[in-house]
């Protein structure tokens, strides 16, 4: 088994595969390198990748608009979250199982790399070996989750904090 395999088995996404298949899913992984301060993507473009950070940190924004004190419209960006390769994520799933546009920008925070996985290996993943693409598309419906219930948090807090402001 090699390096990049044995770190693959660390990624949540890929619980329950066994070696063969973590074997078999790193054949379909692309890998990419940016430098510091470099977006990986923008919000508002296209793209159908999922991508894990093997190495560095990005940073996950969006573009925030503020009425300013002229009545302008200022856009500012508003960090999300700060991914680091020890906590092994995956992110850009949206275009993995979408066609629409992203809904984030992915800046490097550090000179990063990542291995890119595409919609189309997901389609063949799931036609050669549909076992492996049951347990693949289960721990990602799992992962987004997770996700959707902090957000449910994060919003619940916004919406409480904005009414005792407002009262």
């Amino acid at each position: 088994m090699s390096n990049q395999t044995i770190a693959l088995n660390k990624f949540k996404i890929l619980e329950g595969f066994n070696d063969a298949q973590i074997e078999s899913f790193a054949k379909k992984l692309t890998p990419a390198t940016i430098e510091a301060g470099v977006d990986l993507f923008e919000e508002g473009s296209t793209g159908e990748n999922l991508y894990f950070l093997t190495k560095g940190s990005v940073k996950i924004s969006q573009k925030l608009p503020l009425l300013s004190e002229k009545m302008a419209t200022e856009i500012r960006d508003k960090t999300l979250i700060i991914l680091q390769e020890g906590h092994y994520p995956c992110f850009g799933e949206n275009g993995l199982l979408s066609s629409g546009k992203r809904k984030a920008t992915v800046t490097a925070m550090e000179d990063s790399t990542f291995l890119k996985f595409s919609k189309q290996c997901l389609s063949d993943m799931i036609e050669e070996d549909p076992q492996m693409g049951v347990i693949f598309l289960y721990n990602l419906a799992e992962i987004i989750a997770e996700r959707l219930v902090k957000t449910n948090s994060d919003v619940l807090k916004l919406t409480t904090a904005l009414s005792i402001a407002l009262s």
